[in-house]
């Protein structure tokens, strides 16, 4: 019998172990108690070295439980290697990458993949080593370990399986991550370090110019792996192709679709632009033809009709290139926020707070807020808003329902212009005490002295650039004095220390109290260019953050929370995304607790590019391209290991030892509980 990795033979020097333990454990020796050793005084036991084994049968089973491990984990198998070396080519170790991406679906390049393929595998022989990967796979579609332990009925299944799972899918070409997860299966594919067998790396792809490679800047190819590129070129059709590049400005009305067309081709191309509801597949506007010079690019525009259209499909026609032909716009959703103000002021007097909320939450950004304004005066109903705004006293019924509201979720802001508001922010979280500061007479002009730039409040500010507030003044600051017992904490201070800006958590809302009020006889704080992104940056927390983007790229969406369900137009509903996420380009209904809006994914548009990579990109990182010489003195001991592998692999000896070890653990338990209750302690009463 041989070894394949005899050092784990070392393991079992763990018998002493065992051993040691049956002669170092203190007897348990059978006690039997009458009733007149009670009279007896207690005397400590005298400790006395014992000189003979205890349990001998067990100790042996648990010697033979470590031994046999140490023996599977050496790989033992039964050696027919001939008495002189092997003669006759070098096995080969083979790991084979296939481009998965959407350029791979141009004309001709599937086929050519599956006749590259076949052949390859069909250039191996028994002896040799093969693993493939796909880019778009994070695990490897063909393992070695696998291949090696399949016998030729199984390895012709292998390769079938291999060819449907390496199909061309939608996303981009991470050749970079593949290739060093190519370089991780040659390391495995290694017997022994210093193995004389290199591990041939084989890439199938078109080797676009796009491709992503900036992974493998800087990495340390090792000396046992080689790269060799075979380059799958498509049939010569000329392609073009369309891409969404962002909607027009807000302020222009009609809204347009700002789409990239782009001639890839050396010909001149006469191509067409269609447009169709996404929904409805009716079409939203006439055919629209254009002429393009070679390697032209041009930005068009696609009108969307006044009628409601939640997505448009765009459709190019002209080209010998379908795959990049449609492209997928969903309109993005206008973000609504319920804004209640409650105090008395006028809308239209510049000299007040109400003034300039309203005008610092106008409509844009893709967001539109709705400010409500109500007498703080009301009979306690209030608007479903999800941001409250107290400029002034408030009911007692007012403050109850204002109360709930906030433990439901909403955020209210209080402006503090004096100890009555802070009572009723103190009366708001259940609290007391919280008080104005004595002003110091002549200090009245203070300044923010101090701010957290960690609180989402002020977090757009954390830039250095933006960070400097020394410069608004305040004539009449209403500094906070909170409670040592409090739970609110103070977000921003004034010079001096004092609370300027405090928040509360309320159930699950939130309380922000501004030490202050907002008119600009008060403070410049509102003529401030930080006033209104401060207060729309308020207004989204309240509704939850801004909405995520209506397009993406296949590959590239991922979901920020984890209760999201999506469901393709005409597919059925799909949970959880971090175990399957959209593959294929399209429009789909996505819910992530805000209620379902629409998401466009399309392909990247780098899979469009039709040059290749520069004939020296891979010397230029650092890629060895060539087999590495081999010592002749260590080809016939790799070419044993190999055998010896292929033996082992074969003949799966240490399956057989574990089981035996799992038997003999059993039988050890057996013996224990038996010696254990043999052991116990026996009383007798007389």
């Amino acid at each position: 019998m041989s070894l394949l990795a005899p050092l784990f033979l070392l393991g079992i020097l763990a018998v002493a172990a065992p051993i040691a333990a049956h002669f170092l454990r203190r007897r348990t020796a059978q006690r039997v108690q009458f009733s007149a050793t009670r009279f007896l005084d207690v005397s400590a036991p005298v400790a006395a070295r014992r000189r003979e084994l205890e349990h001998p049968w067990l100790l042996l089973l648990r010697a033979l439980v470590v031994a046999l491990l140490a023996l599977a984990f050496a790989r033992p198998f039964f050696s027919s290697l001939p008495e002189t070396p092997l003669s006759g080519p070098l096995p080969r170790s083979v790991v084979v990458v296939v481009d998965q991406s959407a350029s791979m679906q141009r004309n001709g390049i599937p086929d050519q993949v599956r006749s590259r393929f076949r052949a390859l595998a069909a250039s191996l022989g028994p002896a040799d080593s093969l693993a493939v990967l796909g880019t778009a796979e994070t695990t490897p579609v063909i393992d070695a370990q696998t291949w090696r332990n399949a016998t030729a009925s199984t390895r012709a299944s292998l390769l079938e399986s291999a060819e449907k799972a390496i199909a061309p899918g939608w996303g981009a070409s991470p050749l970079d991550d593949a290739l060093v997860r190519a370089l991780e299966a040659a390391e495995s594919m290694r017997e022994a370090p210093g193995d004389a067998v290199p591990v041939e790396i084989v890439l199938l792809s078109d080797l676009a110019a796009s491709a992503e490679l900036s992974g493998l800047a800087g990495l340390d190819w090792p000396d046992h792996a080689y790269l060799r590129t075979e380059t799958i070129v498509p049939t010569a059709t000329p392609n073009a192709s369309l891409h969404f590049l962002g909607w027009s400005a807000e302020s222009e009305a009609p809204r347009r679709a700002r789409l990239s067309l782009v001639n890839h081709s050396e010909t001149d191309l006469q191509v067409g632009v269609d447009a169709f509801d996404a929904v409805s597949q009716e079409p939203v506007r006439p055919t629209e033809s254009y002429a393009l010079a070679p390697r032209e690019r041009r930005t068009i525009a696609i009108q969307i009709p006044d009628t409601p259209v939640d997505a448009v499909r765009v459709e190019l026609s002209g080209d010998g290139e379908p795959f990049d032909d449609s492209v997928w716009i969903a309109v993005p959703s206008t973000l609504r926020i319920p804004v209640a103000y409650l105090g008395s002021d006028r809308a239209e007097d510049p000299r007040r707070a109400r003034f300039f909320i309203e005008r610092a939450l106008e409509s844009r950004d893709g967001f539109e807020a709705r400010v409500l304004s109500l007498d703080s005066a009301t009979d306690g109903i209030l608007p479903d808003a999800s941001l409250f705004v107290i400029n002034g006293a408030l009911q007692p019924r007012l403050v109850a329902v204002l109360r709930e509201r906030l433990e439901r979720g909403a955020h209210v802001l209080l402006l503090a212009a004096g100890a009555d508001q802070l009572t009723l922010a103190a009366e708001l979280v259940r609290e007391s005490a919280w008080t104005p500061a004595t002003l110091i007479p002549g200090s009245e002009d203070a300044r923010l002295a101090s701010i957290d730039f960690d609180h989402p409040q002020f977090a757009v500010f954390a830039d250095p650039r933006f960070s400097n507030f020394s410069h608004i003044r305040f004539w009449r600051p209403v500094p906070i004095v909170l409670p040592e017992s409090t739970h609110a904490r103070a977000v921003a201070r004034f010079e001096g220390g004092a609370a300027a800006v405090v928040e509360a958590s309320v159930g699950s809302g939130t309380l922000l109290v501004w030490g202050g009020d907002w008119t600009p006889n008060s403070s410049q704080w509102v003529l401030s260019t930080k006033f209104v992104p401060w207060l729309r940056s308020l207004a989204l927390r309240s509704a939850g953050g801004p909405l995520p983007d209506a397009q993406d790229e296949v590959g590239s969406w991922r979901s920020a929370t984890d209760t999201v369900r999506w469901q393709p137009l005409d597919g059925p509903v799909v949970a959880s995304p971090s175990t399957a996420i959209p593959s294929a380009p399209g429009l789909l209904q996505v819910d992530e607790g805000r209620g379902p809006r629409l998401l466009a994914l399309n392909h990247p548009a780098s899979e469009s590019e039709s040059r290749i990579l520069p004939s020296d990109t891979w010397v230029r990182l650092g890629v060895a391209t060539r087999p590495p010489e081999v010592d002749p003195a260590a080809v016939p001991a790799a070419r044993d290991r190999l055998r010896a592998s292929e033996l082992e692999a074969t003949q799966s000896i240490w399956r057989w030892v574990l089981l035996v070890v799992v038997l003999l653990l059993v039988l050890e338990s057996i013996v224990s509980l038996r010696t254990t209750r043999a052991g116990a302690p026996v009383s007798t009463s007389a």
